[in-house]
């Protein structure tokens, strides 16, 4: 009898395009939350 071979999310090619992509957004996301600050300052 042959073993079960389970999936595993790394196995899925757009889960990691989406994880990737998620990360790129949140990266984005923190710099625009820096520059609306740093222009905050500069307004004061």
């Amino acid at each position: 009898m042959e073993p079960k071979r389970y999936l595993k999310l790394n196995d899925i090619e757009a889960y990691k395009i989406a994880f990737h992509l998620s990360n790129y957004v949140w990266d984005v996301i923190e710099k625009w939350n820096v520059l609306q600050s740093v222009q905050l300052e500069n307004n004061l």
